[in-house]
């Protein structure tokens, strides 16, 4: 009934409003969406449109449905370049394949069946979710035994969803930023740390290298704070030709650390 799934609408907004553990709130909604349309499986994908690519980064399955998430990581957005016209372009932003099976002998679908098929999926909904304006990802149901025609509940949580995903981000953004040196981009002294202290205790062969600056207090004191910037940067273009970024920390004015 109606008020049932405003009450389970109700019920999905306070565990993600309230609930600290983003994951946690996240996978209540998709058990929500799952015991509601009586479902096998429930997710989120999200874009990473410079790759072209999209990633299945939550999911929930029901007791016995295998788990797809691990072998949807990089799935190529030709696969569901239908779905992203439709949602960004067409006034009625939702995705209903009743009947996967049918797909098969159509040659502008027959890329989609030969995705989900594998899956055992034979039916789905999907619909979009709009960050900033922007398409980020969709939130999707396989194999819909209940409320196939009523995909409304999938509609409204996905504002919810978009929400929570933006505070996400900004949180990642935030904390990348305070593991990152300004000047070099490189890992600063914060990200060091954090680093030995997840190596402690583990027996991985590790090398470790470390390079000083020299003089750089004097370079500054006679040509300016700008000429011994240009310096640390050309340190920094000469260690990113020979070691990953990833591997090199700036870890303070003159000193670099690298660890692979």
């Amino acid at each position: 009934s109606d008020l049932a799934a405003e009450k389970k609408l109700t019920t999905c907004i306070e565990n993600l409003v309230m609930n600290d553990d983003f994951i946690a709130a996240v996978n209540s909604m998709l058990n929500t969406i799952i015991e509601h349309y009586n479902a096998d499986r429930a997710y989120i994908f999200e874009f990473q449109w410079k790759d072209n690519i999209t990633r299945n980064t939550y999911e929930i399955c029901r007791e016995g449905i295998t788990p797809q998430i691990e072998n949807l990581q990089a799935v190529p957005i030709d696969v569901v370049a239908r779905w992203v016209d439709n949602f960004e372009n067409q006034e009625q932003k939702i995705n209903i394949i009743e009947d996967v099976d049918a797909l098969k002998d159509d040659p502008a679908y027959r890329i989609e069946y030969d995705c989900r098929h594998p899956q055992g999926i034979k039916s789905l909904i999907t619909v979009p979710i709009f960050t900033n304006g922007k398409l980020h990802g969709f939130l999707g149901v396989d194999n819909p035994h209940a409320h196939m025609d009523a995909p409304e509940l999938l509609t409204q949580l996905t504002y919810i969803a978009a929400n929570e995903l933006q505070k996400r981000l900004f949180t990642e953004a935030m904390t990348g930023k305070s593991y990152q040196d300004p000047l070099t981009g490189l890992n600063n002294r914060l990200a060091y740390d954090k680093m030995l202290a997840d190596l402690l205790g583990k027996k991985l062969p590790t090398g470790v290298g470390f390079v000083d600056l020299n003089s750089l207090k004097w370079i500054n004191d006679n040509y300016g704070y700008e000429f011994g910037n240009r310096a640390i940067e050309l340190v920094c273009k000469i260690l990113k030709t020979h070691f990953q970024e990833d591997c090199i920390y700036r870890i303070s004015g003159d000193e670099f650390v690298i660890i692979w």
